[in-house]
């Protein structure tokens, strides 16, 4: 009896597969520029904006998530380039979760009168954050070519408030303890001598400040004296600053 010649088994190997976003839409290819696969998953997660009238705080939930982003819902749209922490993914009933992740708005759509898609890419591969990002506690002037920092800084973004002490009032000391209109933005590096933060408002060299962590059960506790040493624009087309201080007790 003659038997019918076995037929080679082939193993497909398909190419990797592509995770889309479910709401972006097919003809945005300029937009599409994440080099890492998304996954599908839908969790909590904080949002701090920096807008034009302070920071806002959002609770939403991820459409889908990368290494170098997210793809969130929210009820406002957002300006691309707008300045945002994330935190991710976030638990209320935790006191202290996942560290807040600096980033900025990369794209969004309006997907109803009350749901916008937005796309969050974060800053740890941003040449133009890293570029023009100030020194906390080297002399007035100084450029990351001539670092004299006497201390290392960590890259660590948490919640502040910021505020002005009078001019007249030359020993920090004296400081009211309600300063008024006080700010609340988020660091980028801190160090034991100083730190950098975020700002929309306008600060100058020398001027002294009074920063606070909210988080801190007394605030008097958390208070810290400080001096303004640099202030630097993120771009030049940005009304967003990194501004660098220095503390004075």
């Amino acid at each position: 009896m003659s038997r019918t010649p076995l037929k080679p088994v082939v193993i497909p190997n398909p190419a990797a597969p592509v995770f889309r976003a479910p709401a972006a839409p097919e003809g945005l290819p300029a937009r599409e520029r994440r080099q890492r696969p998304r996954v599908l998953l839908e969790l909590p997660v904080r949002i701090r904006w920096l807008g034009p009238f302070g920071l806002e705080t959002e609770v939403t939930q991820t459409e889908n998530v990368s290494r170098d982003g997210l793809l969130i819902s929210s009820f406002n749209p957002r300006q691309p380039g707008s300045q945002l922490w994330a935190t991710f993914p976030y638990d209320a009933a935790v006191a202290f979760t996942e560290s807040e992740i600096p980033g900025t708005v990369a794209w969004c759509t309006a997907e109803s009168a009350n749901k916008n898609m937005i796309a969050i890419s974060f800053h740890q591969n941003d040449p133009i954050w890293q570029r023009n990002l100030p020194i906390a506690d080297a002399p007035l002037g100084a450029s990351r070519s001539h670092d004299r920092r006497s201390h290392s800084r960590i890259p660590l973004a948490y919640l502040i408030r910021v505020s002005r002490i009078a001019p007249t009032r030359q020993d920090p000391r004296t400081a009211p303890d309600r300063p008024s209109q006080p700010e609340e933005t988020m660091t980028v590096n801190v160090s034991p001598a100083g730190m950098v933060f975020c700002t929309l408002r306008i600060y100058s060299p020398n001027e002294r400040l009074t920063i606070a962590a909210p988080a801190a059960r007394n605030l008097s506790e958390g208070k810290r004296y400080a001096r303004v040493v640099r202030v630097a624009p993120v771009h030049p087309d940005s009304p967003l600053a990194h501004v660098a201080v220095e503390f004075l007790l």
